[in-house]
């Protein structure tokens, strides 16, 4: 009974292993500011673990057309970098514990690296990807980020070279973003044994796993080599398709959020 109670054991744990969390990325704003609300509300119906704001920029260099447009979006309907706080606000207030806040580092320079760490993490955000950041030269961002007690999360892309993996490795406070397809977002990324390799680099940290998710297969393949699934450009899309056809965003999202994860078909 001793081994069998052993064995079962091991199972749990190998079974616990293989978990992995989706991080739900949404434009701050976008579709409007009501919409918004209900896009977090979908996506935590839905089950999404973690929630990732990413600040409307008007040149969002790593963002494929689908991200590029919400973002514009956004910002002609009046978004500024100040309303990040009333997104951030309503995603505590929606449940979510879990807050990552993108941007691009013109935004960040401009508000003053030190303010814009510390009011984030006044705004109780867990942590920052800025992925513009020169690996070399971050103007003390991830120190800043270190000593406020955020986290700071690099981005890593495929086909980095070794050393330059290790500088990142040297930045991070434990946490990467793994972008597992060359390119801008929004195409559909094929998880072959290249992507996994690359994964395997970073297996010493939690790894955050991005860029051209969009079904429940690519997730099921992440499974044991990646701690988050982050789905963005998919969702995005899938808001765009409900402003234009009526239907409703909150629902609509929980479901596909669902359908990620293997609860509905």
């Amino acid at each position: 009974m001793l081994r069998i109670g052993l064995n079962f054991l091991k199972v749990s744990v190998m079974v616990m292993n293989t978990d992995i969390k989706i991080m739900a990325h949404a434009v701050c704003g976008y579709p409007d500011r009501l919409l918004f609300q209900e896009v977090l509300n979908g996506f935590k119906d839905g089950g999404a673990d973690i929630l990732e704001l990413q600040i409307p920029f008007s040149d969002p260099t790593a963002d494929g057309p689908v991200i590029t447009d919400a973002c514009e979006g956004s910002i002609k309907n009046g978004f500024r970098v100040r309303d990040v706080f009333e997104c951030i606000a309503h995603a505590h207030k929606t449940g979510f514990k879990e807050i990552f806040v993108m941007s691009y580092a013109n935004i960040v320079y401009v508000y003053g690296i030190e303010k814009f760490v510390n009011d984030m993490k006044s705004a109780g955000v867990t942590g920052l990807i800025v992925p513009d950041f020169p690996i070399e030269d971050d103007d003390g961002f991830y120190d800043t980020c270190r000593r406020a007690g955020i986290i700071a999360m690099p981005v890593a892309v495929i086909n980095m070279a070794d050393e330059r993996i290790n500088l990142l490795k040297q930045k991070t406070s434990g946490n990467i973003y793994l972008s597992i397809r060359v390119g801008i977002t929004g195409s559909q990324t094929i998880i072959d044994d290249k992507v996994k390799h690359f994964i395997s680099k970073f297996s010493d940290i939690s790894v955050y796993a991005g860029f051209g998710i969009c079904c429940n297969e690519q997730i099921k393949q992440l499974e044991g080599i990646a701690d988050a699934a982050v789905v963005g450009s998919y969702f995005t899309k899938i808001i765009k398709k409900c402003v234009e056809d009526g239907s409703d965003i909150r629902k609509t999202l929980a479901l596909e959020v669902k359908k990620l994860k293997g609860e509905q078909n």
